[in-house]
């Protein structure tokens, strides 16, 4: 739609969907004595019945608290804490998928076991199961399928029809949900029991409580699910992406392929301090962060008392935001939008200086899993998986199985000759 009508498209009556730049910031930014345009609630993930609202439904003064108590989690200092963590589950992975090589494996499934494992256990303080078992643990499909219910829930609030959504919920989802709750109560009190010795996100949040503000148990079950959710579900997409893409563009995929073998004598000397220094592959990473963003759609924010966006005064009530997707495949943004052209320094998202809670955790993790495979295993996509970014999106994409056949590396002549 924007290819045909321009940066800025009306899609209902009273919402705009735009893809510039300086919308970006005028939607989403901080403006000097200004109050951020609200989030539109009901694209939002709403908590279990009776429990209070999470990280991305709070308001504006419990948003803030969460965020300087969940804070130190995700920096880099905490991530150096919990390396040893998230590498033994990457090696859990290697191991995996060298006991099937040379067959072809379904990347969208080991991704997301592996992330999910991770999180789990840094959330929980104990694993999903998802590598060892290699299926999914009932709390993961709940969620996902979740999403998915949680899509159609948004479009009919919409139509202000959110009075029957009690009515239109599949009772077998109902259950699901109830019994994910109880889990998630479960695990939460269960990790608070263990204290604070284990450096993981309950440790961190649980010794900041000391200083005041501190969260209530359900505030933590709410957000602990809120944290699994978007610490798992983002990067395993973008990892099988970059995937995909690195498969369907051989010269690409031979030159990180080459960075990350030269960089490193074993994948045991990978952390996230050597890593950092491998530009090409952030790069790949980026550009698969442009063509295939986690979250496609927009997050949509509403003008209270109105403003100007992109240089336009828009009225208030109205609901606005950028169709992620759409913006990042616009000619009118980018030269050659629809190839992956890696740019070592070059940063994709038009706020992608700004530095999110998420952001250490999520490039440690896609970092060291993307090149651990790519040290491993020479890749080639199965003909099944040619179209495989040819999805469904439901907030987040609708990801089909990605079929890659893994041939382990012969280092055997590296070593003879050395």
């Amino acid at each position: 739609m924007h290819d045909q009508y321009g940066p800025i498209v009306r899609v209902a009556p009273t919402q705009l969907s735009y893809i510039t730049a300086e919308a970006w910031k005028d939607i989403y930014g901080s403006h000097a004595g200004q109050a951020q345009n609200p989030k539109d609630q009901r694209m939002l993930i709403a908590p279990h019945k009776g429990m209070p609202d999470h990280i991305l439904r709070a308001n504006d003064a419990n948003h803030s608290r969460y965020r300087r108590l969940m804070a130190y989690a995700f920096s880099a200092k905490a991530l150096e804490d919990q390396q040893s963590l998230i590498t033994a589950y990457v090696d859990i992975l290697i191991e995996r998928l060298k006991e099937n090589a040379n067959n072809a494996q379904n990347m969208t499934a080991w991704y997301n076991w592996t992330t999910f494992d991770i999180i789990g256990d840094l959330t929980f303080g104990e694993s999903f199961h998802g590598l060892r078992d290699q299926c999914w643990h009932p709390f993961v499909e709940t969620i996902t399928e979740g999403i998915e219910v949680g899509a159609a829930i948004t479009a009919i609030s919409y139509y202000g029809l959110g009075f029957v959504l009690q009515y239109l919920t599949p009772k077998f989802m109902l259950d699901k949900f109830e019994r994910m709750q109880a889990y998630t109560r479960e695990k939460v009190e269960s990790r608070l029991q263990r204290g604070t010795e284990r450096p993981d996100f309950m440790s961190f949040i649980m010794r900041n409580d000391k200083k005041g503000q501190q969260m209530s148990k359900d505030e933590l079950e709410v957000n602990a699910e809120i944290l699994v959710l978007a610490g798992s579900e983002t990067a395993a997409s973008l990892l099988a992406a970059a995937t995909y893409y690195l498969c369907t563009n051989r010269q690409t995929l031979e030159k990180v392929t080459s960075e990350v073998r030269d960089a490193f004598e074993t994948d045991q000397d990978m952390d996230m301090h050597s890593l950092a220094k491998l530009d090409y592959l952030l790069a790949v990473l980026n550009e698969s962060l442009r063509l295939y963003p986690p979250v496609p759609s927009a997050v949509p924010r509403i003008t209270v008392n109105g403003g100007r966006i992109s240089g336009q005064w828009v009225a208030p009530g109205t609901i606005i935001g950028i169709f992620q997707f759409a913006a990042f495949h616009s000619p009118s943004n980018f030269h050659e939008s629809e190839a992956l052209v890696p740019e070592p320094g070059f940063l994709t998202h038009p706020l992608s200086s700004v530095r999110t809670t998420k952001m250490w955790l999520a490039h440690l993790e896609m970092r060291l899993i993307l090149a651990k495979v790519l040290w491993n295993f020479d890749l080639s996509l199965e003909e099944e998986s040619k179209h495989w970014t040819n999805q469904r999106m439901h907030i987040v994409w609708q990801k089909g199985p990605l079929m890659v056949k893994l041939t382990p590396v012969d280092r055997t002549e590296k070593v003879k000759s050395g």
